[in-house]
C-alpha cells in the first residue's frame, strides 16, 4: 500500500487498538522522557483486591453507595462472573480475536486508577461498567 492510500487509511478508519496504546511509554519517541509511566492491558474479568478496592472506593465516593452495600460478593457477581465464555478466533487476516468479557486496566506508575469492563464479541465491543480513581477523575 503507498504511503499517501495508507495516511488515508488512518484518517478514515477508526483502529481501536492503536488508539487506546498511543499515550503509553512504549509509543513515546525514544528522546522523550515522560515524567510517569501510563499502562493499558487488557485482563481477564477475574477478581482482584486490587480492582476491588478501587470499585469499593469508586461506589463510596461517586455513587455514594454506603460502606455495608459494597461487598467482595457482589463485585463478583457484577463485574467478574460474566456468562460470557473467554475464546480466541482467527480472523481471516490471520490475528487472533479475544472474545469474552474482560478488564481493560488502567495504570498509572504501576498503580491501578482505572478499569473498564469490556464485552468483546465477534461484530462489537461493549462497555459494561467503568471504574476509576477519585484523583484522576478530571
Amino acid at each position: 500500500m503507498s504511503i499517501d492510500r495508507e495516511k488515508a487509511r488512518q484518517r478514515t478508519e477508526f483502529n481501536l487498538v492503536p488508539t487506546v496504546h498511543e499515550s503509553e511509554i512504549s509509543y513515546l519517541k525514544s528522546d522523550l522522557k515522560p515524567a510517569h509511566k501510563f499502562e493499558v492491558a487488557l485482563e481477564p474479568d477475574d477478581f482482584t483486591e486490587e480492582k476491588y478496592l478501587l470499585f469499593e472506593d469508586y461506589q463510596t465516593h461517586v455513587h455514594h453507595e454506603p460502606p455495608p452495600k459494597t461487598t467482595r460478593t457482589g463485585f463478583r457477581r457484577f463485574l467478574c462472573d460474566s456468562p460470557l465464555t473467554r475464546t480466541q478466533r482467527r480472523l481471516p487476516s490471520g490475528k487472533e480475536q479475544q472474545l469474552g468479557s474482560f478488564h481493560q486496566c488502567y495504570r498509572l506508575d504501576g498503580e491501578l486508577v482505572a478499569f473498564g469492563v469490556l464485552d468483546l464479541l465477534p461484530g462489537c465491543a461493549s462497555g459494561v461498567y467503568f471504574v476509576y480513581r477519585r484523583d484522576v477523575e478530571r
